[in-house]
Parts: C-alpha cells; sequence; structure tokens
C-alpha cells in the first residue's frame, strides 16, 4: 500500500497574510461550508497559508475537530489509493477488493459521525492539464460529499480550481490568493 505524504510546509519563519487567516478562520466556523478552495499561482503560499491555519486550529483547544488530515498529492494516486489511506488513517479495516463507491460511501458515512477537517494540498496533480481529472472517481466523491449532510470540510489547495457545479457552490468558498506583498 503507498502512502500519501501528510508533511506541511514549514512556517517556522511565518509572518503577515493575518487578513487572509481571519477570513479562511471565518469560512471554517460557517456550518454551511463544506469545501474551502484556495487557488492561485506556483509559489504564491497556498500550502504555507493552510499550514499556518491547521497549526492555529491545532492549538485551540476549542476548536470543536475530532481530527485534522493533510494529503499531499505530490503524485496523481487514484482515488482507491487515497481512500483507502484515509479510511486506515482513522481506523477503519477495509478490504483490497472494495470498490470506488464503496470506498465513497464509507469515507462519507464517517466523514458525516465526526467533525473533520480534511486538506487536500496540491490538487491540482489530479487534474488533467483540460481541467478533468486524472481519475473521475475524486469528481464523484466531491459531488456526493457536497450533496451529503455532513459537519466535516474539505480544504483543497490548488493551482487550478477543480470543477464544481452552479448548483453546489453556494457550499463552497473560494479564495484566489494573490502573490506575497
Amino acid at each position: 500500500m503507498r502512502y500519501i505524504d501528510e508533511r506541511r510546509p514549514d512556517i517556522r519563519q511565518w509572518q503577515g497574510r493575518e487578513t487572509e487567516l481571519a477570513k479562511l478562520q471565518s469560512w471554517l466556523a460557517d456550518p454551511t461550508v463544506r469545501l474551502i478552495q484556495v487557488t492561485g499561482a506556483g509559489g504564491y503560499g497556498k500550502s504555507s497559508l493552510s499550514a499556518k491555519l491547521c497549526e492555529q486550529i491545532e492549538a485551540e483547544s476549542e476548536a470543536g475537530w475530532d481530527c485534522l488530515i493533510w494529503s499531499n498529492f505530490s503524485e496523481p494516486f487514484r482515488f482507491a489509493i487515497w481512500g483507502r489511506w484515509l479510511l486506515q488513517h482513522w481506523g477503519l479495516a477495509v478490504q483490497e477488493t472494495e470498490s470506488d463507491a464503496a470506498l465513497m460511501r464509507i469515507m462519507i458515512n464517517h466523514l458525516a459521525t465526526v467533525r473533520g477537517l480534511i486538506v487536500l494540498d496540491n490538487l491540482e496533480t489530479l487534474l488533467t492539464d483540460a481541467l478533468g481529472w486524472h481519475d473521475p472517481a475524486y469528481q464523484t466523491f466531491l459531488l456526493n460529499w457536497l450533496e451529503s449532510g455532513s459537519r466535516s470540510v474539505l480544504w483543497v489547495t490548488s493551482r487550478e480550481q477543480p470543477p464544481l457545479p452552479d448548483n453546489l457552490r453556494n457550499k463552497c468558498r473560494q479564495w484566489a490568493l494573490k502573490g506575497l506583498s
């Protein structure tokens, strides 16, 4: 089994971006928000900003998050690899023969029982040049996820905005990150 990279960027020298952090924290506090996307060009600090926010959440004992999981897509893992890794991360036993659809159901059902923050860093790796998905199961998961009831939030960093239907955008917030000043 291949494991997803869980390492976050080093933020020991972090400075600034207080406005962005405050706005993103407000989105996390909004119970209607299910997906937060931070997009921008390479090197603009999407991953670092997200790592800083995760550090703040972990430092707040009253934050109310049951789990915070970081997934760095350094390569375009198939959905089944990521799904099994995530379920094993939660301590759930999963058969290697489970279909993508079964993995999705288990993941969505589990996320409905906890208040989790799942970070999908460098999501552009999963997208084709035409903004399709290398593995369409990711899109199916995102659509099913957004249509389900849950207290958990998916946090995406990407150079490109993943395609989503307009009728689900009310559950999403998107920040187009500008470069550092």
